[in-house]
């Protein structure tokens, strides 16, 4: 599962392939924030290569039009090593359903560019390093 939309890197290298890292909700702080890293295509995620990018993008729970909270309970109830299991929710069961965005949050303003991911340090040349 990705987003397969074509970005261009700062070093001019194309991106179509785009896979979500992480996801973490704050609902404390009213935060969603989303890593998501950027292939040349599927192939090249697949493999294992690394990212050219990661993108981390930041949204509000609030701007939400439904508390993603319903689709993490009902993983919680059917979770064999969960203290959960076989609990009751207090909310209907989930249909296939998608958290959409408020208007509010759909006028915000376009997001930064793309940040490359680090690259490693190079090797030592010969004749470099402790003698």
């Amino acid at each position: 599962m990705a987003l397969e939309t074509l970005l261009e890197h700062e070093s001019g290298v194309l991106m179509q392939y785009h896979r979500i890292l992480s996801a973490e909700f704050n609902f404390h702080n009213d935060e969603i924030i989303i890593v998501v890293q950027g292939f040349v295509d599927a192939s090249a995620a697949n493999a294992a290569r690394s990212p050219l990018a990661h993108e981390v993008v930041r949204l509000k729970l609030s701007d939400l039009k439904s508390d993603p909270r319903r689709f993490l309970y009902p993983i919680l109830q059917q979770l064999a090593v969960s203290p959960f299991i076989d609990s009751i929710s207090t909310d209907p069961p989930v249909a296939a359903e998608v958290p959409e965005l408020t208007e509010k949050a759909k006028e915000r303003p376009k997001l930064p560019a793309i940040t490359p991911a680090p690259l490693p340090p190079a090797p030592p040349t010969q004749g470099e390093g402790p003698l």
